[in-house]
């Protein structure tokens, strides 16, 4: 999912079909004067996150459960007995190790050739290998990927406290729509989830080690999945991802993409903001060109909630 690849319109056109029309993102006063000076957003890579599980779980964690090692076991008795399973990709190596394998079996009993695909298995390094590998490459991958969160709520009481410098920030609404075309990134829904997500085809990651076939980290559906699942404790944010994939050897992990003025269609100013911040924000805003509506909130005299006051 490179930025502003070819089929963005088709990935806009396949998605879930009800996206909020405004999006929101949370920011400090260093986030959001950055934000209007430079007129660009930062896009995160995952390693920097404080939550060592938002995009930081294994995804080939259904290779370790029981079940998985009972269909390794059937998978390698399958390329063991039957040669024309053998993919036709397959590297010569292997080929000469699986048929050596073969031969070295055929003259046993059902249950010995059983216990010795067994110790095959036990002894092969193929599988260490091929899931050492996965990994090494998974790490890579993180580092390219790109996330930027926004949410559909602009009154959320933990979200200004936790993001927002506790009420000290700012809050800026962008139409959905413009800011999409604008990066040429589609915006998608994360996720809460209770339990992990199976990201990983068994069958066919357990039969690329085999048969000594490539393990790409890259294919998107994992990059998805591990962007967009998140434990459900985190549903409150109610939160939306622009997520991307920088090219390989791209450096840092922070990217920056610039945006249209018309994308801007609001400017939150939390209960707690600085009056000289406010002016501030305002310049930056008129430099920038555009053209939102003006918000200040404040805490409501008699619950737990936020009043938002529009300023004309």
């Amino acid at each position: 999912m490179p930025r502003g690849s070819a089929d963005f319109e088709e990935q806009i056109k396949s998605r879930d079909r009800d996206c909020p029309d405004a999006i929101y993102r949370y920011f400090d006063m260093k986030g959001v004067k950055a934000t209007l000076t430079n007129r660009s957003l930062r896009f995160c890579s995952p390693v920097a996150y404080n939550d060592p599980f938002d995009c930081g779980w294994d995804p080939t964690w259904v290779l370790r459960t029981p079940e998985a090692k009972a269909r390794h076991f059937e998978l390698l008795r399958e390329a063991i007995e039957n040669p024309s399973s053998w993919p036709p990709g397959m590297p010569r190596s292997w080929r000469l190790a699986l048929e050596e394998e073969r031969k070295s079996i055929a003259h046993l009993q059902d249950t010995e050739r059983e216990s010795r695909i067994r110790e095959f298995i036990g002894d092969a390094s193929a599988y260490a290998a091929g899931a050492s590998e996965f990994s090494g490459r998974l790490d890579k991958l993180r580092e390219r990927m790109r996330v930027c969160s926004f949410t559909n709520l602009n009154d959320s009481i933990l979200m200004w406290s936790h993001y927002a410098d506790k009420h000290r920030g700012v809050v800026l609404g962008f139409d959905r729509h413009l800011l999409e075309c604008s990066l040429r990134v589609p915006i998608m829904r994360v996720e809460y989830r209770e339990s992990l997500p199976a990201t990983v085809d068994v069958d066919s990651f357990l039969s690329n080690i085999i048969y000594g076939l490539n393990l790409d980290p890259s294919d998107e559906r994992i990059t998805e999945c591990l962007t967009l699942a998140k434990y459900a404790q985190w549903a409150y944010e109610k939160e939306w991802r622009f997520v991307c994939v920088e090219p390989r050897y791209t450096p840092g992990i922070y990217s920056h993409f610039s945006f249209s003025p018309h994308c801007l269609v609001e400017v939150c100013f939390g209960a707690a903001t600085d009056p000289s911040d406010r002016r501030t924000i305002m310049r930056l805003v008129r430099e920038f060109g555009a053209k939102p509506d003006i918000v200040n909130m404040r805490s409501s005299p008699s619950q737990f909630a936020l009043i938002r006051e529009p300023i004309t």
